[in-house]
């Protein structure tokens, strides 16, 4: 089940609303396991904010009550919509919440999420950006996390991906330039005419969404997906959304087990809803692969206290006071240090918690009372 799919049961219209144009086959490659829902409109936004949401109140039969994030990419869309609804139509309906514009970048980019972290004196990892052409800069700041035995950890990875997607561990400075350079495209490997069309024809976001709709074999649906990455130009390459990657956020590796915080966040109140742990390990060549996540609960609730009251730091210093999140943390045991990643979107690993990652969006949200405390944050109490 979906929220899309929770909301329509509960008896609400939902409107579909791209943050871009995507393909009709892009579109249609849904996971078989999924609840059809019947949209009741589709837009996709061309890039004016005012013409889009015009477009959603012109729409017949439906009184708009709230917005919902569906994934990353759609964040800085959801912001804007909500930010200039409340800016020109709160009249027409004063339940409809937003986490404005100012910190639209901080909620999506990487880098100016983990200064925006730093800036309210939590604990963040070290880090630093740099664009194309710039090894030299890259090595210097490598060189800087480098032990007493003259050994380092980092992780390269783009801005603005999703999940695992071009997020690589190296430890070698032959590792560090072969990512960073997969990442910008700075190999410039030209591929002619017939690799732009083959890049045309099907997208990373494509082949993903094949494998996920089952119709393909892992090879089959990954093969291709990597034979674009090899042909990628010195332009740069592109991420899952199809979104140019023309910057590599360079960043200590953080040991120690990594933890999710799902939390659901409503006037600035947030409250977290579960706890996981993940179990990543090396395989197939990579070096982050899932093997699976569990729910986590300690004995005495310490750590799960501290988690909570990061977390929540996190979602303050990023001015995020409505919705669902999804927050990735690496709690560092040796030197207590915690490096965050928040998400807005529609925490995928969550499922007897959706009718509380839809509550918020429910009015009127003075339906939901908080309450509850527990070991792990605190719990929601729906009325």
């Amino acid at each position: 089940m979906t929220l899309a799919s929770l909301l329509q049961a509960k008896g609400y219209a939902c409107i579909r609303v791209y943050s871009q144009e995507f393909p009709e086959e892009i579109i249609n490659l849904v996971p078989k396991n999924v609840i059809p829902v019947r949209w009741h409109a589709t837009i996709s936004h061309g890039g004016d904010v005012a013409k889009t949401l015009a477009t959603i109140m012109a729409i017949k039969g439906v009184h708009v009550e709230n917005f919902m994030v569906g994934c990353e990419s759609g964040v800085e869309l959801t912001d804007e919509l909500t930010n200039l609804w409340v800016a020109k139509y709160a009249k027409k309906n004063c339940n409809i919440t937003t986490n404005g514009v100012s910190m639209s970048r901080a909620r999506r980019d990487k880098y100016h999420m983990g200064e925006a972290v730093r800036a309210a004196s939590l604990r963040a990892v070290k880090q630093e950006l740099f664009g194309g052409g710039k090894l030299a800069e890259v090595m210097k700041f490598v060189e800087t996390c480098m032990n007493e035995r003259g050994e380092f950890r980092v992780v390269l990875k783009p801005v603005a991906s999703a999940g695992s997607e071009g997020v690589y561990f190296a430890t070698t400075a032959g590792e560090v330039e072969g990512y960073y350079n997969e990442i910008v495209g700075e190999l410039g490997l030209k591929a002619g005419a017939k690799a732009g069309a083959k890049r045309q024809q099907m997208t990373p976001l494509a082949h993903y969404a094949a494998f996920l709709h089952n119709e393909q074999s892992f090879t089959r649906c990954f093969a291709p997906y990597l034979t674009w990455l090899a042909s990628l130009n010195a332009s740069g390459s592109t991420n899952v959304f199809g979104h140019l990657n023309t910057s590599v956020l360079v960043q200590e590796f953080l040991s120690g087990k990594e933890y999710v915080v799902d939390s659901v966040s409503v006037e600035g109140i947030h409250k977290t809803v579960a706890i996981w742990e993940y179990d990543k390990r090396p395989a197939n060549g990579a070096k982050f692969v899932y093997y699976g996540m569990r729910l986590y609960e300690s004995e005495d609730g310490e750590r799960e206290k501290a988690l909570v009251e990061y977390m929540h730091g996190v979602l303050d210093s990023l001015q995020v006071k409505n919705g669902p999140s999804h927050g990735e943390v690496r709690l560092d045991e040796e030197r207590r240090k915690a490096g965050a990643k928040r998400q807005q979107h529609t925490a995928h690993h969550i499922t007897n918690n959706l009718p509380l990652l839809a509550s918020p969006i429910i009015p009127p949200p003075s339906a939901i009372r908080f309450a509850h405390r527990r070991s792990c944050g605190l719990q929601w109490d729906l009325a």
